[in-house]
C-alpha cells in the first residue's frame, strides 16, 4: 500500500506483477527469470522500472533483461529499463549491470526482532496487542541497473 501511495504521489501508476504460480518456492532467481522472460517475450515492461522485493528476485530479472538486450553497454545515457532490489545481497555489486538495491542494517534488525520476541515471551498478555511498528534506517545503494 505504501508503494502504491508513493507512486501515486509522484504521478506514476504502480503496477504489481502478480505471481503466476506457486509462491511458496525458494528458487527466487529461477522464478523471476522465467516470469520476466515471459513478460519481456510478450513485449511487456521493456521500458519499465522493476522494483523487486529482494535482490535474489532482481538477479533473475537481470538475467532475463540481459537476454532480451534491455541494458546496453557504454550507452552513457539513462536506460529505458531499470531494475532494483532490496537487501544488498553480497553479489549485487558483481552482476552486470551491478544491481541498485536498498541496504538495511541486518544486525539492528535482528536485535530489534530479538527484543520484541523476548518482550512477547515475558508478557504473554501482550499477545493480543498489535505488534508495534518500528521504522529502521535504510540506504539506497545506487549502481548501474537503475
Amino acid at each position: 500500500a505504501v508503494y502504491r501511495d508513493r507512486m501515486c504521489d509522484l504521478g506514476h501508476e504502480a503496477e504489481i506483477i502478480e505471481p503466476n504460480e506457486d509462491t511458496t518456492r525458494w528458487d527466487f532467481e529461477e522464478y523471476a527469470y522465467a516470469r520476466m522472460s515471459l513478460e519481456f517475450g510478450r513485449g511487456s515492461h521493456l521500458d519499465s522500472t522493476i522494483l523487486c522485493a529482494n535482490d535474489r528476485l532482481a538477479m533473475g530479472v537481470l538475467r532475463a533483461a540481459n537476454e532480451f538486450g534491455l541494458f546496453s553497454k557504454g550507452s552513457g545515457g539513462e536506460q529505458p529499463f531499470r531494475v532494483a532490489g532490496h537487501d544488498d545481497h553480497p553479489l549485487s555489486g558483481f552482476l552486470w549491470p551491478s544491481l541498485t538495491t536498498v541496504s538495511q542494517d541486518s544486525d539492528q534488525l535482528g536485535q530489534i526482532a530479538f527484543e520484541m520476541l523476548v518482550e512477547r515471551a515475558e508478557s504473554p498478555e501482550s499477545a493480543d496487542k498489535p505488534i508495534p511498528v518500528r521504522l529502521l534506517q535504510s540506504l539506497l545503494v545506487l549502481r548501474d541497473s537503475a
